[in-house]
């Protein structure tokens, strides 16, 4: 049996923190997690879902406020409170009692600001949180990959359920995944690597809502030499695009057919994004981002490294919103950035140490993934991202 833990509240009312869509489809509230257990993990071949009662149950929160997020005090839980319960059903399925939905405690920076998260292997915790997803649903996705395995949770933060990252027709081994992203049916694809101890191939996964793979949408990407691929929904075009080291593919969402080519001279690209038919990839060494159509033709590039606004550092996950805006992990800059949809700065969103992953909810919430000794899910809400 797992044994969940509550974790304090805690409030600030500074703006921001500083510190480590097309919907692509961080603190601070830390929502309740679960002790590590070696029954936690999970496992390579056995598929998982754990789930959540409906979402409307009610979560109580206690919340205090500060200046700045380094003095928070820590508000002191009720010790004769009893510890949270899980049930296990007999299909596998761990779920929540309300009890427990009840007595889950988060801390919380202000009191609209939410972070979540921290190093497990539990529900809710996770090896490192990277690529995210918000789905139409309104469902936040996480990958994480040490655990081989995708988490979504609530807007609020509230763990719903995981699923093991399985791949299809390879010995039910479960893949280091990289990157998610959701259409429009509510299906999760994922991309990763590392099955097989194969490093030098990634894959794209195609999963139900509820994380069963779907046999008729597994891809493999070729020689990714140790370059993590990255993962996006392009809703107008209703097509998948991956970035895969040095290539960028383009997949019909049914698996039927798909088309690929090149990155400007042959460069390594990390993370992608696509919206109304323009493909949109970051590079990391470059410090750039480049712009395509979906046939390959280059329609430009911008960026340029440095420290002040509008440069770009090392950038990471990258994402549009409802506007066409572009939005930017800036990882070495501590920051996340707002362009045009022709690469003009407008400005700085949140300052967030080691921004990841980003992703923007379809009623204009940010969520970003980030590390900074520990990992941390932050959820913007949608007054601070266009103030």
């Amino acid at each position: 049996m797992t044994e969940l833990t509550s974790m304090p509240v805690t409030v600030a009312d500074n703006g921001y923190f500083r510190g480590r869509a097309s919907t692509k489809n961080s603190r601070e509230a830390t929502l309740p997690s679960t002790s590590d257990s070696s029954q936690a993990s999970t496992p390579n071949t056995d598929l998982t879902t754990t789930t959540l009662p409906d979402a409307t149950m009610p979560v109580t929160f206690t919340l205090t406020s500060t200046k700045m997020a380094s003095q928070q005090p820590t508000i002191p839980f009720d010790p004769t409170s009893p510890e949270p319960q899980m049930n296990a059903n007999g299909d596998g399925v761990v779920t929540l009692t309300s009890s427990t939905l009840k007595e889950s405690r988060a801390r919380i920076v202000n009191s609209e600001k939410i972070t979540f998260g921290e190093e497990g292997k539990g529900p809710g915790k996770f090896s490192f949180a990277r690529g995210v997803a918000v789905s139409s649903y309104n469902e936040i996705v996480v990958a994480d990959p040490g655990n081989r395995r995708v988490q979504v949770f609530s807007m609020k933060g509230a763990f719903l359920r995981l699923f093991p990252t399985v791949v299809p027709d390879v010995n039910g081994q479960a893949m280091r995944t990289c990157d998610v992203a959701t259409d429009g049916k509510g299906y999760v694809w994922a991309v990763g690597s590392n099955v097989d101890s194969n490093r030098r191939h990634g894959y794209l996964v195609q999963y139900s809502r509820q994380g069963k793979p779907e046999l008729n949408a597994n891809h493999v990407l070729r020689n990714i030499y140790n370059y993590p691929p990255s993962v996006a929904f392009d809703a107008a075009n209703n097509k998948v695009i991956v970035a895969a080291y040095t290539d960028i593919y383009v997949f019909s969402p049914n698996g039927s057919s798909y088309t690929s080519f090149k990155s400007f001279k042959n460069r390594a690209v990390f993370f992608i994004t696509s919206d109304e038919g323009h493909i949109f990839v970051t590079e990391a060494n470059k410090s750039k981002v480049q712009v395509y159509n979906h046939t390959g033709r280059r329609l430009f590039m911008f960026g340029s490294e440095g420290k002040g606004k509008g440069k770009l550092n090392s950038p990471h996950d990258i994402c549009t919103d409802n506007s066409g805006h572009i939005i930017i992990a800036n990882w070495l800059n501590h920051c996340v950035d707002m362009f045009t949809s022709r690469g003009e700065f407008v400005r700085t969103i949140a300052e967030i140490q080691s921004p990841w992953g980003v992703a923007v909810g379809p009623h204009g919430q940010m969520v970003v993934t980030s590390y900074d000794y520990t990992v941390h899910v932050t959820i913007f809400p949608r007054h601070m991202v266009y103030p």
